[in-house]
């Protein structure tokens, strides 16, 4: 019985080889994308949670409280680690880490970029399972300038390979440290991602941070409790804690601070905002994905169930005679669906192929490890195979009973009627639409934002900017003699040097305005006067800075004055280590990202502490070729530091690196959406091919009694285009709420308008034209005599 299923079976794909192929594929490509994705949700599930001790890692936060609200803060003072280890019987083990970026080792005559590396604890190796290739966990980071390399950079460094342990490298030219170990390289689900670690009593013989209680908001810091250690216990006795550290001493600023304690494994997708209440926006964007891997999912199935309903209804004069020899709807039921189940488990395979062809391209814009070999695939392909069926399952269901209950007599009397319920098939073809609409919408309306943060007024100007990095103290410490040779370079417009640059966002300290009892948080930038005219700031009152020196003057923005509620800032005073006075009020500019609203901005002149050592950037206004201007200040860096590494940036691309995280993945919906949108197009043309198949007779009456080409074009593309147009209604208020929630991330955002809806309707349409085009087409070039020749 089975073996004749099967026979019957292939000879009707044989003679529908469109149809089934259109069927196999597209399921297959959308079993496929939901696999990368899928893979995709479940490596970004499982950060932090290959560490054997991650159920009793935490890591501590701090609640700032003033009278201007509450912020909270992931890098902290060290002293808070310190003391918990000391004083808290629950805590087994601390660790703080001082992540740094952008420094570089030097070894012999040969300088290697290090993107991310940090100072940290001895305990390091002993919370975290980062396992050492070569060196001792224990012991690697006990001693002062002692480093562990990942495998990686050693390679980098070291590529001649031979031994490593024991040989001294230069850090930014200046301090030497001892390899004392290797590390495997951090895997792809790690928040963590040092390229080196760094004894953290290295810190105690360097000059750049402060280690106690009251100063250098710089580290994470981690606790690893006991077993049987219970986190609200100890959270309850926090206050207390920092009441007698510090809040005693902050409270009559008007200040508090408070501990909030985050589990190590919530980390990547959760983060607390104001108040200590938890942000899931990034665990929304695990949502997004999540979806459009179900949206393309569903095309995918609907797109089988379809057409499935459409094939099997071809065959109704062959259930017709099946019945008329004896065959029960049972029988004919039970064909039917394993038929449906055989082509869908036939695309699971042609999915796996397809999968990994391109999972190159998705790792590339995930930065994950996702393929089908990956730490998760196993569960990834299980589910998919699974859904396979469940799709063959729910493809053949109707069409299977619809067959069933056909009637011999009205069968075998030559009715091919495309389906026994049009309506069903018609809602299926709305819902993929809806789909598609969904996805094309909520697409643009993400790109015209991404365009948007990206080339909106920031106030200055970006273009023609170079930025040098200073990463050693030599270069630092000239920074003023290297801004003044590169100014005479030919085609150099200006140059000065800075703290930071717009992009990344400023410091923030505490400043006590006139006026004002306690402190309040504001940005700060250290720059030169050159600095503030090479960025093009505009003057609004006041003068710039005429002292290099002048440690006593100050430039705020407007926001600044706006917060104070200063009509005439010009001579008033902010304290911190002594009076400042305001000389002058500069139009406010952007200095870190869309999603901040620009805060209040102090300048200063002096950087507070190191010197020209707070100098860390040379920025440059040129004309001219860039190539040109690139060539000339390397050759002027390699004149004057020889043993520094070289770097330069354009400002565009410090500021697009803000949004680096949100492009990548929007790279990643730009692509499954295309691929859901994909779908829905071959399934609506395999749809309007069976359709005009079924109506070629209908067509050619119609021309025999005078209807025009148009009107048979008509004729096909009308019933299609009322489904698209109801589809994109349909979607307008569920793209509205749900791209309204992701816009409200950004504080400098696009209006949401109808146009976008419009665009949207536009190209859904085109997409349903092009898909039934080649049908419509033939149907109205058909010649009539051929269909008509047997009536």
């Amino acid at each position: 019985m089975y073996k004749s299923y099967i026979i019957s079976a292939i000879r009707f794909f044989q003679r529908n080889k469109i149809y089934s192929s259109i069927n196999l594929f597209g399921l297959a490509l959308g079993l496929a994308a939901f696999s990368l994705i899928f893979q995709y949700v479940l490596q970004e599930l499982s950060f932090d949670r290959f560490h054997e001790n991650s159920e009793w890692i935490y890591r501590i936060h701090v609640l700032d409280r003033d009278e201007n609200g509450e912020e909270l803060a992931q890098e902290i003072t060290s002293g808070v680690g310190a003391s918990l280890l000391e004083e808290f019987p629950e805590v087994d083990a601390m660790c703080r880490v001082k992540p740094e970026h952008s420094e570089f080792i030097r070894f012999g005559e040969k300088n290697i970029k290090v993107k991310d590396y940090a100072f940290a604890d001895s305990s390091f190796f002993r919370m975290f399972c980062f396992p050492l290739i070569e060196g001792d966990a224990a012991s690697c980071l006990r001693e002062a300038f002692s480093m562990v390399l990942s495998e990686s950079l050693a390679a980098k460094v070291f590529p001649d390979g031979g031994p490593i342990i024991g040989k001294s490298i230069k850090l930014n030219n200046k301090e030497s440290f001892l390899i004392t170990g290797i590390m495997k390289d951090p895997p792809k689900n790690s928040h963590l991602q040092p390229e080196a670690i760094a004894s953290f009593e290295s810190l105690n013989s360097m000059h750049r941070c402060m280690l106690d209680w009251n100063g250098g908001w710089a580290f994470l810091t981690y606790v690893m409790l006991h077993p049987k250690a219970n986190i609200t216990s100890m959270e309850a006795r926090f206050d207390e804690f920092m009441e007698r550290h510090i809040n005693n001493q902050y409270r009559e600023y008007g200040i508090e601070l408070f501990l909030k304690p985050l589990p190590l494994k919530k980390i990547h997708l959760h983060s607390y905002t104001k108040g200590g209440q938890t942000d899931r926006s990034d665990y929304k964007k695990i949502i997004l994905m999540s979806l459009i891997a179900l949206s393309i999912l569903l095309l995918a199935m609907i797109n089988f169930t379809n057409l499935s309903i459409a094939l099997f209804s071809k065959r109704r004069k062959e259930a017709g005679i099946r019945k008329v020899v004896g065959a029960e709807n049972a029988s004919l039921i039970r064909q039917h669906l394993l038929e449906s189940v055989v082509m869908a488990v036939l695309a699971f395979p042609l999915a796996l192929i397809i999968g990994e062809v391109f999972h190159t391209q998705i790792n590339s814009l995930s930065g994950l490890n996702i393929g089908l070999y990956g730490p998760q695939a196993g569960l990834s392909l299980l589910v998919s195979f699974f859904i396979a069926l469940l799709a063959g399952l729910f493809g053949g269901i109707y069409p299977a009973r619809f067959i069933a209950s056909t009637n011999p007599l009205i069968a075998l009397k030559g009715n091919q009627g495309a389906s026994g319920n049009p309506f069903f098939r018609n809602a299926l073809v709305v819902f993929q639409f809806f789909i598609a609409a969904t996805l094309i919408s909520s697409t643009i309306i993400m790109h015209r934002q991404m365009d948007y943060v990206e080339k909106f007024d920031t106030g200055f100007n970006g273009d023609h900017l170079y930025i040098i990095p200073l990463q050693s103290e030599k270069a630092r410490m000239g920074n003023l003699a290297l801004c003044r040779q590169i100014e005479n370079i030919s085609g150099v417009l200006s140059a000065g040097s800075s703290s930071e640059v717009p992009g990344r966002g400023f410091t923030r300290n505490g400043y006590t305005p006139e006026g004002f009892k306690n402190p309040k948080l504001m940005h700060v930038l250290f720059a030169r006067m050159d600095y503030l005219q090479t960025l093009g700031l505009h003057l609004v009152e006041g003068e710039m800075f005429t002292n290099l020196s002048d440690k006593k003057s100050i430039i705020i923005n407007q926001s600044t004055a706006n917060s104070l509620g200063w009509d005439q800032p010009i001579g008033k005073k902010i304290a911190r280590n002594g009076e400042m006075t305001v000389v002058g009020m500069i139009r406010d500019f952007h200095f870190g990202s869309a999603h901040q609203k620009i805060g209040p901005l102090i300048i200063c002149p002096v950087p507070e502490y190191n010197g020209d050592m707070g100098y860390n950037y040379i920025s440059l206004r040129y004309e001219g070729d860039p190539i040109i201007m690139r060539k000339q200040l390397e050759s002027l860096w390699a004149r004057q530091l020889p043993e520094d590494l070289f770097e330069i940036h354009t400002q565009k691309e410090m500021q697009i690196e803000a949004y680096a995280e949100e492009k990548k993945q929007g790279r990643l919906i730009d692509l499954f959406s295309a691929l859901g949108i994909f779908i829905a197009a071959i399934g609506l043309f395999g749809l309007a091919t069976f359709i005009g198949s079924l109506r070629q007779k209908e067509a050619a009456l119609r021309q025999v009694l005078g209807a025009s080409s148009w009107r048979i074009h008509l004729l096909f593309i009308r019933q299609f285009i009322v489904w698209v147009l109801f589809a994109n209604i349909l979607s307008v208020p569920f793209v509205w709420f749900f791209m309204s929630s992701w816009l409200s991330h950004y504080e400098y955002r696009i209006a949401l308008g109808f146009q976008y809806f419009l665009y949207s309707l536009l190209l859904s349409m085109m997409i349903a034209l092009v898909s039934i085009m080649h049908q419509t087409w033939r149907a109205s070039k058909a010649n009539p005599a051929n269909m008509l020749k047997y009536e």
